[in-house]
């Protein structure tokens, strides 16, 4: 049997799986405001690089304008352990 290996993050990126753990649904405006940082392009660097991990998941729509003004929604790919917070 062979172990998979976790991806590893930074511990900002773990605050923002609390976060999101905590609070089910959270928009990077909303994950920006708990953490209290400035720089909205850090932010969705940390959570660009926790999609792409297959930590969390978006609900966000890009072929229609009117919700492209809207921000994505951010919720966890999976029901994480009571271990983890």
């Amino acid at each position: 049997m062979k172990l998979q290996t976790i991806p590893k993050i930074t511990h900002k990126q773990t605050e923002i799986l609390d976060l999101i753990y905590t609070h089910r649904f959270l928009n990077r405006i909303q994950i920006q405001a708990f953490l209290k940082h400035k720089d909205k392009k850090t932010i969705n660097l940390w959570l660009k690089d926790l999609r792409q991990k297959d930590y969390i998941n978006w609900i966000y729509n890009k072929h229609h304008f009117a919700e492209k003004t809207k921000p994505a929604i951010y919720y966890s790919r999976y029901q994480w352990d009571k271990a983890l917070t």
